[in-house]
């Protein structure tokens, strides 16, 4: 593969270090065109006379720094990836500047995660300027629909303005007018008892019967669907015969017997005397109009509902972390204190309860962060069929005997690259709420496909794109859903189910795995006839890859090793530290990062694994570890987090040999990953 060629604006003082930058870049796979500003001036003329695709800035010049330099390329008006590099930069300056409007900050001695934040900021930059386009070119084209109805309104006002000119002329005159034969719009002159006396050609071409098969006949009779209320028809002919123009709409049926809704216009015409002797009808076929007014209304709506479960998926994650340090607490002393009290006594039976209502609320939090795409994922290149037919056992258990499970497996079907943990959540869910949704006996079939979505395919479901798909349906023959609870299925907490049978977080995780994953869901329903329910998930490219051995339960065992504990929530610190403590390991524990460094300088390389939380004041728990493992490079790390947006890359896919222990956890769970680790 050729090096992606970048054109990058360096903002530097130091030649040496926009050198060092730019070799970094080209190690990294690029091939750079470049050119290296100081000041502001030289910034705003690089900026204003060139072209470029990223701008690198080092944080601290003389007399001129990178905020300055953020500033200046915000008030360009361009919209180029500004990354930050900095010799030293501490956690408030980065964050100011990431608020300021930087799109990453790096260290200039730990460029090694260059190339992939230029990478995804060229690409986020690119998705913008696409949806820019997109906007646009939705603008230019509502322009033009508004342009085309004014000037149709404008020609059928004119029209109008004839007819109703033309009224005092001669009916033979009338009818001859080329205006009325070439207009676009169907005109239909009709006695004052309504029978057709005269019809352009545009009439023919709207309802399908020539002039001479509808002379004499009353168009009511001859284009009626039976849709529109008398009551309609007799407003009309009060409204004319007063001498009075009539305008609205009718549902009407061509020859042909297809329906469509016809705009009208009916003007009385008068004779030399002043009596009405006949009515001109201006008719205009507006299903068009209708379906493009219907199509805007449901982008509309669907864009307003995937904002709003944005929304609620960024407090479902807040509410996570929080709870999760919480939870952590409460499964690790409940298991500590089942340790100190005889099997099957009272107490421990209250204890168990403890742990088993925390490990149900763990579950909650685990739906929280799926639905909020923050939930820690390792994806895989795997056969959706293979992993539902290993699922099929379970599945039945899960629905009882009374429900028919259905399996119709797609033929040749893709591959797709995901977390099978996830697969198996995402399948489970949606074959336990078509359960909930029959009663007595039923069925329920789940079936997979390949799917080509086109443009046309992916223009009425927002947020998918045209490429290749796996679809995973389950369709059930329940209740179905209401309409107008259609849009509100996939909110977190909300259920039409009765009280205790469900936490209405089901569906919403579905919904978060399958926005996680870069993919879609939607529902058909009718109530009363059931509903299904389809995911897509992209295919994946590349070889499948084998899948991983299942490992076989054993004791968890302690040891005599000494483990660093850095945690600043105190009360998660000490379980975290009584738990390892009661294993047999030597632990040294501090709420406080500097404090850490201050122990690890003491111990040497006595200290065999850090154990350490992610977000901390002073510096965050990756930092930490670099900082320890440049000094000591055997030590091994178990990060731990109630929130991974710290750890995890773009959609919550955890980085390449990290270890992450998500909380909350329980004791056994804590002590079986430090064992892992602390063996490898």
């Amino acid at each position: 593969m050729s090096p992606r060629r970048v054109r990058a604006l360096v903002v530097d003082d130091s030649p040496v270090d926009a050198e060092l930058v730019v070799r970094e870049m080209e190690r990294q796979g690029f091939a750079l065109e470049w050119r290296r500003v100081a000041s502001a001036e030289a910034l705003t003329a690089a900026l204003a006379g060139e072209s470029w695709d990223v701008v690198l800035c080092d944080y601290a010049m003389p007399g001129f720094g990178g905020l300055e330099a953020l500033a200046l390329v915000r008030d360009s008006g361009l919209d180029l990836p500004f990354l930050l590099i900095s010799g030293t930069v501490g956690e408030d300056v980065a964050v100011e500047a990431m608020r300021a409007g930087a799109h990453d900050y790096l260290l200039k001695d730990r460029l090694t995660r260059l190339g992939a934040a230029v990478e995804r900021e060229l690409h986020e930059a690119e998705e913008r300027r696409e949806r820019r386009r997109a906007q646009d070119a939705e603008r230019a084209a509502q322009a033009e629909t508004r342009r085309l109805l004014a000037e149709a309104e404008a020609s059928r006002r004119a029209l109008l303005s004839a007819v109703e000119d033309l009224q005092a002329a001669a009916v033979e005159r009338r009818l001859q007018t080329s205006a009325l034969e070439a207009a676009a719009n169907a005109i239909v002159i009709t006695d004052r008892d309504g029978g057709v006396v005269w019809a352009n050609p545009a009439f023919t071409a709207l309802t399908g019967y020539a002039l001479e098969e509808a002379r004499g006949h009353n168009p009511r009779v001859l284009v009626r669907s039976g849709l529109t209320p008398p009551e309609q028809y007799a407003a009309l002919w009060r409204t004319i015969r007063a001498g009075e123009v009539w305008r609205g709409e009718l549902v009407n049926r061509r020859k042909d017997g297809t329906l469509y809704p016809e705009e009208q216009t009916i003007t009385p015409v008068r004779d030399d005397s002043g009596a009405i002797a006949h009515f001109v009808a201006v008719k205009q076929d507006v299903s068009e109009r209708r379906e493009a007014e219907a199509r805007r209304q449901s982008l509309e709506a669907q864009l307003r509902q995937a904002q709003k479960m944005e929304s609620v998926g960024r407090l479902a994650g807040g509410v996570a972390h929080d709870f999760n340090n919480a939870l952590g607490v409460v499964l690790g002393h409940a298991d500590l204190a089942l340790k100190l009290v005889p099997a099957g006594s009272p107490l421990a039976r209250h204890l168990e309860a403890i742990r088993e209502a925390g490990r149900r609320s763990a579950n909650l939090t685990r739906q929280l962060l799926g639905f909020a795409r923050q939930q820690p994922v390792e994806p895989r290149q795997l056969d959706v069929n293979d992993r539902i037919e290993g699922m099929l056992r379970l599945l039945r258990q899960l629905i009882g005997e009374d429900v028919r499970l259905g399996w119709q497996p797609g033929s040749g079907l893709w591959s797709v690259r995901a977390d099978p943990g996830q697969v198996d959540q995402l399948v489970s869910n949606l074959v336990v709420n078509a359960r909930d949704a029959i009663t007595g006996v039923g069925e329920i079939v789940v079936a997979t496909s390949n799917l080509e979505a086109d443009a046309a395919f992916v223009d009425r479901r927002p947020g998918l794109v045209p490429g290749r798909y796996v679809c995973l349906s389950v369709k059930d023959d329940g209740s179905g859903i209401a309409p107008e609870l259609i849009d509100r299925i996939f909110e977190p907490f909300f259920t039409t189910k009765p009280t205790g049978r469900g936490t209405g977080l089901g569906l919403a995780t579905v919904y978060g795995i399958a926005k996680q994953n870069g993919g879609y869901i939607g529902v058909e329903s009718e109530p009363g006839r059931g509903s299904t329910f389809t995911v897509f998930l992209p295919v994946a490219s590349g070889e499948r890859e084998a899948d991983a051995p299942v490992a076989t339960a054993e004791a968890v065992r302690g040891g005599s090793e000494t483990l660093l504990v850095v945690e600043d929530e105190p009360a998660m610190l000490e379980v975290t530290r009584d738990v390892l403590a009661d294993l047999g390991y030597r632990v040294l524990a501090t709420a406080s990062p500097g404090e850490a460094l201050s122990i690890a300088a003491t111990e040497g390389d006595r200290v065999d694994l850090l154990v350490t939380d992610l977000v901390m004041p002073e510096m965050n728990g990756r930092e930490l570890a670099a900082l320890l493992q440049a000094r000591h490079p055997r030590l091994r790390c178990l990060f731990v987090s109630g929130y991974t947006a710290d750890i995890v890359a773009q959609r919550g896919i955890v980085a390449p040999g990290v270890h992450l222990l998500s909380k909350p956890f329980t004791a056994s769970e804590l002590a079986e990953r430090v064992r892992n680790l602390l063996d490898s």
